[in-house]
């Protein structure tokens, strides 16, 4: 009996590894991903990408693979990032993506509601998609940019998502150094620092005829 138990125990925990190892794939970029968060922060890139995204060959760029559509991709990626107090998530959705019919697109509609119920709440923006990949080939010469592509199959469904710094982001520093800018000029006006415009006396030219030899 208590062999058969073993046998049982050893059968339940190969079962369960096998479960786990069952889609390295997966486990691989959410790997890549905490790997990657220890030691970037603001100004890195992750782009969520559909199935015909194109390869970059930047240095900076790491491309893995889900077999996960983007939606579902994206909720796990946003956990993972909520999880990391020093990065905040900015979300950027090509707004071509507003435009696109079921007529062209079968499933778009419903990709469409369920990336917008993950929207609220978080900071998110539409741009054009040209202008996001300018933004991505522009940082891929600087910062680092993680690729995840899916198994979705829809246009302008790519996910951009710029990291910014999770306690000091970019409002933070506008307001910063709109209070200096205050008191560096509060500070010259207290201390009458004032352009003088003083007009120089004109220097009379020697006549070489007058003049003694």
């Amino acid at each position: 009996m208590i062999r058969f138990a073993s046998i049982l125990s050893v059968c339940f925990i190969s079962l369960l590894g096998s479960c786990q190892n069952a889609n390295p794939a997966e486990q691989e970029w959410k790997d890549q991903l905490y790997k990657n968060l220890a030691l970037v922060g603001a100004r890195n890139w992750i782009v969520i990408a559909e199935a015909s995204f194109p390869a970059y060959t930047g240095s900076g760029i790491k491309t893995m693979v889900s077999d996960k559509k983007s939606d579902e991709v994206l909720l796990e990626v946003l956990d993972i990032l909520e999880e990391e107090a020093h990065v905040l998530p900015r979300i950027m959705i090509s707004s071509e993506l507003r435009s696109v019919t079921e007529d062209y697109a079968p499933g778009i509609k419903r990709y469409r509601n369920n990336i917008n119920k993950m929207l609220p709440g978080r900071q998110h923006f539409e741009l054009m998609s040209r202008t996001i990949n300018s933004l991505i080939e522009d940082a891929s010469k600087q910062f680092n940019v993680l690729v995840i592509k899916t198994k979705t199959a829809l246009p302008y469904s790519n996910i951009y998502i710029e990291l910014d710094s999770g306690y000091w982001n970019s409002e933070s520093e506008t307001a910063l150094r709109k209070k200096l800018e205050a008191r560096d000029a509060a500070n010259r006006r207290q201390a009458g620092d004032t352009v003088l415009d003083v007009p120089l006396a004109p220097v009379p030219v020697p006549n070489p005829a007058t003049a003694p030899v």
